[in-house]
């Protein structure tokens, strides 16, 4: 399963002051996150249901 996160979740996991910073990055470390090349190249995979 692949995961899009949303910009809550970005910046969590980008700004290492944010309070969630050590949850998202711990659950960012164990999943396999949609990328945009994936997007791009696989654009049916890309809809969310």
């Amino acid at each position: 399963m692949k995961y899009l996160l949303d910009v809550n979740a970005l910046i969590a996991a980008i700004w290492t002051d944010h309070a969630h910073h050590p949850a998202v990055d711990a659950w960012i470390k164990g999943m396999k996150l949609a990328s945009l090349d994936h997007a791009i190249s696989h654009p049916a995979a890309a809809v969310i249901a």
